[in-house]
């Protein structure tokens, strides 16, 4: 039976919002923290990687829902 990350790591899409350092990391602009990422590294957020020189994101299904009262 796969994990819960198994099945979200399906669920990703390639990202936009960042630059390839002279090294060969990632640099990632998608928040504040411009995370240096090197292949197999995941950001401060948990949710974007680099997986074999291309940054990936989440992508096609629902991160959470909320109902508040009016």
């Amino acid at each position: 039976m796969p994990t819960l990350a198994d099945v979200l790591a399906r669920k990703t899409r390639h990202a936009d919002l960042y630059d390839r350092l002279p090294d060969g990391r990632l640099r990632c602009y998608a928040c504040g923290h411009c995370c240096p990422l090197p292949d197999g590294a995941v950001g401060v957020c948990k949710v974007r990687f680099n997986q074999g020189g291309q940054l990936f994101a989440p992508w096609g299904y629902v991160g959470g829902v909320q109902c508040d009262p009016i």
